[in-house]
């Protein structure tokens, strides 16, 4: 079982811990924070159901750093599962960058992330997968426009070389830049 309970405590006594700490200082405010979140907890959480939990942990805030990295690992995972359809997808460094600015929370590690790549890549892919758009033998690069702000959706060249291209102008489903298919582009400005 995960909980949020302490977060608060987490992110503000977290902004201490930090790499400019040595290591005993960055330990110290660790068990610090520590002590104040099994605290919360016990404001939470009757004791009856906490006797009953083999162990606490309070987990480390997570930095930008860990969170690109955990983005990698996700992204990987998405790469596989598209192989496996013979669907070749790639992600320029500018859509990863994006991705993790907009999926970094310290308080809740990253789970945010995750919604963002289900939000950017999978979700965009689905659709254009049910609508036939992509198909098995695709190669797929996935890049936001150089003016990367507020909402995005994907620009897609249809050929067999597909390059999505996150466009803050348009909300909500796909639209097909340079295509030899049409696609539903009404919500788009």
């Amino acid at each position: 079982m995960i909980s949020n309970v302490g977060s608060n405590v987490i992110e503000k006594g977290g902004r201490k811990i930090g790499f400019d700490l040595d290591y005993d200082e960055k330990d110290s405010s660790y068990n610090r924070i520590k002590s104040l979140v099994t605290e919360e907890l016990k404001q939470y959480f009757r004791p009856e159901f906490l006797n009953r939990l083999d162990e606490m942990i309070v987990f480390r805030q997570l930095t930008k750093l860990d969170v690109k990295e955990i983005a990698d690992i996700m992204l990987k995972e998405v790469f596989e599962k598209l192989k496996t359809k013979e669907i070749n997808l790639s992600v320029t460094e500018r859509f990863r960058e994006r991705g993790v600015d907009e999926g970094y929370n310290p308080s809740y590690g990253a789970r945010p992330l995750r919604r963002v790549i289900m939000r950017l890549l999978e979700d965009s892919i689905a659709n254009k997968m049910l609508a036939r758009e992509i198909k098995e033998g695709d190669s797929v690069t996935v890049d936001v426009d150089s003016d990367d702000t507020e909402d995005c959706c994907p620009v897609i060249n249809t050929r067999c070389l597909h390059k999505l291209t996150y466009n803050s102008h348009c909300k909500g489903d796909i639209r097909s830049s340079d295509s030899e298919r049409p696609v539903n582009n009404s919500h788009c400005k």
